[in-house]
């Protein structure tokens, strides 16, 4: 028995009509030969034909009907691999990595085979995040046809806007790419973020003269996208100092933004550049219809403490609950005289969200069945002012398996409005996804807990 590109154990039968010394009916030479030579994979021709739209017409109804080989440039040797391995009837495509998968779903895509693409919707999707969906938006053309891919990528889009636009590959992605993040009606970002990403994304893509960028340069490199880019919903100051600066439009182009935000219709203005002056959608961590709430209710608020390992615990009951975000309270203000009313103080909030085990229930046990998660949030933030701490961690939702029961704990550097119980018996609520109760940190008497509103998912019963 032989492996698969992934190392995966492979049928015998597989094993069998893979194997370079049977003497198949035809032959693909596969690979770019102006990167190395290609390599000469057995076929069985019917099964090309029986199973691809795009091989049918080919094979049987061109000039090649009687040729006895064919030449495939733009895939690997590893993904046309696996393209006949499912082809032949074994579904291995679970355990492929993530770029093998979308290499994958390229060639599902060119050879027109509808139930691998759909296969590969359903098994990359759940492995998408911010971290890795350049993978996908480099094979953009081809993944907008797997509906299930396709949300789950504009969502993230949508959604974590700024991990995005910060990501390392961000400035690689395509023109394409590029245009297609700018034209979203709703982004989780502020306007001139928007600018200041296509603007970097420019910086990086321009070809300079003499080692220069020219103003002109980035002018034809940011072209494209300036008529997506809502440069009059700006405020004068950002439109000045990050915008006018850069040289980048035309003295008639700022001329007429500048009438535009001062309310003053053009009869006649530029149709180069973006003149909405609506301001595009902001989307929120918490807009996602599907994540649910639960509120504290129903207990004291104890003001001004800080966080020293308070919390909850969280039992769940038989679904997976995608933890998204808490919401907690800054303390009030200080009732100091002459004191700002907006005046504001960095808070460091640490989350520790740990799994505890229990015999019976974890094959692990008595070892956790997963390492604590440490979750660090950093603000600079008003008193008396809601906050809200997203539950990421490697760029992704925490997720707590059913019937298990875990931790979440809280430190802080300043003070924050607790939820306050006698003790954490007291503490206890039920809700249909999970029941909570407080943490009994130390040797406290008292239970605390900092979460005014805890925002998750509930995913399908397992």
């Amino acid at each position: 028995m032989s492996l698969d590109s992934q190392g995966t154990t492979l049928p015998e039968y597989i094993d069998f009509l893979l194997s370079p010394e049977i003497p198949l009916d035809f032959h693909v030479y596969v690979g770019n030969p102006d990167v190395k030579t290609q390599e000469k994979i057995g076929a069985v021709k019917w099964m090309l034909i029986a199973r691809s739209k795009v091989l049918r017409v080919m094979l049987l109804k061109s000039k090649m009907r009687h040729e006895k080989e064919m030449s495939i440039t733009d895939l690997e040797p590893d993904t046309f691999k696996n393209f006949l391995v499912f082809l032949y009837g074994h579904d291995n495509t679970s355990s492929l990595q993530l770029e093998a998968a979308v290499s994958l779903l390229c060639a599902a895509e060119k050879y027109d085979v509808e139930d691998l693409k759909s296969r590969l919707d359903d098994v990359i999707t759940p492995q998408v995040t911010v971290d890795n969906v350049f993978v996908v938006l480099q094979n953009a053309l081809v993944c907008e046809n797997a509906p299930k891919l396709w949300e789950t990528v504009n969502e993230i889009i949508q959604y974590r806007t700024e991990q995005v636009f910060s990501h390392t590959e961000f400035p690689k992605v395509s023109p394409e790419v590029l245009l297609h993040i700018v034209q979203q009606e709703s982004l989780s970002v502020p306007e001139i973020d928007v600018w200041r990403a296509a603007l970097n994304w420019a910086t990086h893509q321009a070809q300079p003269v003499e080692g220069v960028i020219s103003a002109e340069n980035l002018r034809l490199t940011i072209f494209p996208f300036l008529k997506s880019i809502r440069l009059c919903t700006l405020s004068t100051e950002h439109l000045v100092k990050e915008v006018q600066v850069t040289q980048i439009l035309t003295s008639e182009e700022m001329r007429d933004i500048s009438l535009l935000m001062a309310g003053i219709k053009l009869s006649d203005s530029s149709d180069l550049i973006c003149m909405e002056t609506e301001e595009r959608g902001r989307i929120s961590l918490l807009s996602d219809k599907r994540i649910k709430t639960f509120t504290q209710q129903g207990l004291s608020v104890a003001q001004n403490c800080k966080l020293t390992g308070d919390g909850i615990y969280i039992l769940t009951k038989n679904s997976s609950i995608e933890l998204c975000a808490v919401e907690c309270r800054t303390c009030e203000i200080p009732s100091l005289k002459m004191t700002p009313k907006k005046r504001t103080q960095e808070y460091k909030v640490t989350v520790k969200i740990k799994h505890i085990p229990h015999e019976g229930v974890n094959s692990t046990y008595p070892e956790p069945e997963h390492p604590p998660l440490e979750i660090n949030y950093v603000e600079q933030l008003e008193y008396d002012t809601d906050f809200v701490i997203p539950l990421e961690h490697d760029y992704k939702n925490v997720i707590l398996k059913p019937n298990n029961l875990y931790a979440i704990e809280f430190t802080s550097n300043n003070e924050v409005q607790l939820w306050y119980s006698a003790t954490n018996g007291d503490s206890y609520q039920v809700t249909e996804s999970f029941d909570i109760k407080f943490l009994h940190p130390g040797n406290c008497t008292n239970c605390f807990s900092p979460i005014k509103n805890l925002y998750y998912k509930e995913h399908d019963l397992q």
